[in-house]
């Protein structure tokens, strides 16, 4: 019998089982590394703009909109909104068309109606 197709695997399979721990230790590390570094951009976001968390009131007088929260207190004016867009359960309200000013969450409004009636006003305004 030829001994052509007598080939011997287990230097491949070693090959192949380091491969997969090399992967397996790389791809922990990589996950703890990114997990780390988005916690401390996060961290150092809150830090320098601590009002963007907690309860805030939103005011639609005069044609401004108005933010109030027990730390700050911003006001636009409603025509400066060029774009509301409803997503993930959220009412965005955008300044030239990419910068989100206000997010708001649909549980905020009691019912479907009263957050339908809100985005009309907006866009309206």
């Amino acid at each position: 019998m030829s001994t052509f197709y007598n080939i011997d695997n287990k230097p491949y399979i070693s090959v192949i089982v380091i491969l997969i721990i090399i992967y397996t230790i790389f791809h922990s590390l990589l996950k703890r590394i990114i997990k780390k570094s988005v916690s401390n951009t996060i961290d150092k976001f809150i830090e320098l703009n601590p009002s963007m968390l907690g309860e805030k009131s939103l005011e639609i007088s005069d044609g401004n909109l108005i933010c109030k929260s027990e730390k700050s207190h911003s006001e636009h004016k409603a025509k400066a909104i060029d774009n509301v867009a409803e997503k993930d359960g959220r009412i965005v309200l955008y300044i030239q068309k990419l910068n989100p000013v206000y997010v708001i969450p649909c549980s905020a409004f009691n019912s479907e109606s009263e957050k339908n009636g809100f985005i009309k006003l907006i866009k309206r305004v």
